[in-house]
């Protein structure tokens, strides 16, 4: 499904809203170089926003709607979507129960401890706690979800070349 024979005259808002869906949609399928500075926000960015800025240029370009959903770019995109919240949500579920663990055992220990080195144990375990949920996140699961996110155009590679194509249409309407 290409565009018209006929070349609509777009506006230059719409021109710069497909620019934006191509250029988000190429950092997501490596089309385009790695962002060097916050990179996961920028992945979670066209993640969220490409369906919207669809929805805005579809207003006035009806194609680019159907092109999406036809090419089967639009089911691409959730499923990587829907994968990468899984990871995330398992990563920080995990910390969340390891955290309930040391909590779980430290109580357990001041319990069954009739000794003062049960107060080492209980000061030793909210030292761990704090220092953990500060900087757990940012040495571990941010580097972690960075890797997962580099890794989609490999992971994903049928998801990907339908972006891909649907990108390769899209450009059609700015040229």
């Amino acid at each position: 499904m290409s565009p018209k024979k006929t070349k609509q005259k777009l506006s230059r808002g719409t021109k710069e809203n497909i620019t934006q869906i191509i250029d988000e949609l190429s950092i997501i399928i490596g089309r385009r170089n790695w962002p060097k500075e916050d990179a996961r926000e920028a992945i979670t960015a066209s993640l969220q926003d490409t369906d919207t800025h669809i929805a805005a240029v579809s207003l006035n370009v009806p194609e680019v709607d159907l092109i999406w959903d036809s090419m089967g770019a639009k089911a691409a995109l959730t499923k990587i979507r829907k994968k990468r919240q899984w990871v995330i949500r398992s990563l920080f579920g995990t910390a969340i129960f390891g955290s309930l663990l040391v909590v779980i055992g430290t109580i357990a220990a001041i319990i069954l401890m009739d000794h003062w080195a049960k107060w080492l144990i209980l000061g030793g375990a909210a030292v761990i706690l704090l220092l953990g949920s500060a900087s757990f996140p940012k040495m571990a699961i941010i580097p972690y979800i960075i890797n997962y996110d580099k890794l989609i155009p490999i992971k994903f590679q049928s998801e990907c070349k339908k972006i891909d194509e649907f990108v390769a249409e899209l450009l059609k309407y700015i040229k």
